[in-house]
């Protein structure tokens, strides 16, 4: 679909169901600052089916895959923007495969008491990951998830 002058976007699903949008740039280029407060900083793929997704993502966009005992990383050209986590049987019960996108801030906890007292839900409270930033997830009023992360 056109936006205007703007550039075109398309919504598609990746194999398992995970929802996610495209951008083609013409006049708006799309996003131009990516892990400052107050943007875009991380986005995290939650799906039960991890092998289809490392077929789907590097073979569809190109993407770089780094793996660790626990998480696989996705990157362009190296540079890491985002990872993927296996849903267990409990999560995939409750929430279908998707994208979570994770927001930087610069302070998880005061960010996530502001979230909470502005009306939204708490989902994992402000963590620190060793070796790793400090992250929380959350929903909003209307029902979106999405996260926090101070690196």
């Amino acid at each position: 679909m056109d936006v205007f002058d703007q550039g075109r976007f398309t919504v598609v699903a990746d194999p398992a169901g995970a929802v996610f949008s495209q951008w083609q740039a013409r006049a708006f280029p799309g996003a131009g600052r990516f892990n400052d407060p107050g943007t875009l900083g991380w986005t995290e793929l939650r799906t039960p089916d991890p092998q289809g997704a490392l077929a789907f993502y590097p073979a569809v966009f190109g993407w770089t895959v780094s793996d660790s005992a626990h998480f696989t990383h996705w990157g362009v050209d190296g540079a890491d923007f985002g990872g993927m986590k296996q849903q267990g049987d409990e999560e995939r019960a409750r929430t279908p495969a998707h994208w979570l996108p994770y927001f930087t801030v610069s302070d998880t906890e005061r960010t996530a008491a502001g979230a909470l007292s502005a009306g939204g839900q708490p989902l994992a409270p402000p963590a620190h990951i060793p070796g790793g930033p400090w992250v929380a997830t959350l929903r909003d009023p209307q029902g979106a998830r999405f996260g926090i992360h101070t690196p």
